[in-house]
């Protein structure tokens, strides 16, 4: 058994809300790092029958570019997209002991909404999109009976 090839995996997709404003700071060395929280909640039921709900509070951390970005554009209560990778800070207690606190190293992070030009937010997206008065595009060569439905 000791031949046995295994692949490693570190990969964590999120969709939830932010639980407060994203928090943009820079290192010393200048690098922007945008830290924020995100809520992904699970309705289930219990053996009795009962509804339950439970919520899980993933810190999500942003570097460079893509920080700056989720900055200035993100607010509490935003749906979004996270993808990134499982990490794990060591850190000393106030009491002197030592703590942990995982967080994901976010690769990806998509809002789930539109928001509006004047920063507001709209919760459905196709509604905007039926909205914008487009003219409808005509397909020439193609009839009904060469479509495979």
């Amino acid at each position: 058994m000791s031949n046995l090839r295994m692949p490693e995996i570190n990969h964590v997709t999120l969709a939830g809300r932010l639980t407060r404003d994203p928090d943009l700071r820079y290192t010393p060395s200048g690098a922007a790092v945008c830290t924020f929280s995100v809520a992904v909640s699970r309705k289930f039921k219990t053996k009795d029958g009962e509804t339950k709900e439970q919520v899980y509070f993933g810190n999500v951390e942003a570097w460079q570019k893509m920080a700056e970005w989720l900055g200035q554009e993100l607010k509490k209560g935003r749906p979004v997209l996270v993808e990134g990778s499982l990490a794990t800070d060591e850190y000393e207690g106030k009491d002197g002991a030592k703590k942990s606190r995982t967080k994901i190293n976010a690769i990806r992070v998509q809002p789930l909404d539109w928001a509006d030009k004047d920063g507001g937010q709209t919760q459905a997206p196709a509604t905007r999109t039926e909205s914008a008065k487009q003219k409808p595009v005509e397909e020439e060569g193609v009839c009904d009976d060469d479509l495979p439905f």
